[in-house]
């Protein structure tokens, strides 16, 4: 699964360069050059919506998710600490199959959908959503091999 901690680090830092590029080039063209392009806004939305997303399965592969931590210090059993983050990696299993589920959803309705700037249907932006859901279920499963 190394292949895919490599893929989605990849595509978010390519995501994180494409927007400050976009957004560094529509403000130099805006006050310099007093006209924009009409493609800036969507791909800097697009480019947005895909670094976002990625980074969610990121932070699932780093533990760098938000967690509550005061409810572990006051479980001063190991075994109800374990129970619990079965309890946390279920629900983000949930989490993830539910962004595979309604994203892919999200992809057909918007699959006519034009967004103007680029002439491109806006499915392609919406697609960060189910594949960000099948990079988390396939890092949460990668966890709990390790983990058992």
């Amino acid at each position: 699964m190394r292949y895919l901690d490599v893929i989605v680090e990849d595509l978010g830092i390519a995501a994180l360069i494409l927007m400050i590029v976009i957004v560094s080039f529509s403000v130099f063209s805006r006050y310099v050059l007093k006209s924009t392009p009409p493609w800036v806004e969507d791909s800097a939305l697009s480019a947005m919506v895909w670094f976002g997303f990625l980074s969610i399965s990121y932070g699932m592969r780093t533990d760098a998710h938000i967690r509550v931590t005061v409810i572990d210090k006051l479980i001063p059993n190991a075994v109800f600490a374990k129970i619990l983050d079965w309890f946390v990696w279920l629900m983000l299993l949930a989490f993830g199959i539910f962004l595979i589920v309604d994203g892919s959803e999200v992809c057909q309705l918007t699959a006519t959908t034009i967004m103007p700037g680029l002439m491109v249907s806006s499915s392609w932006m919406f697609a960060a959503v189910p594949v960000s859901g099948i990079a988390i279920v396939l890092q949460l499963l990668q966890k709990v091999r390790k983990m058992v």
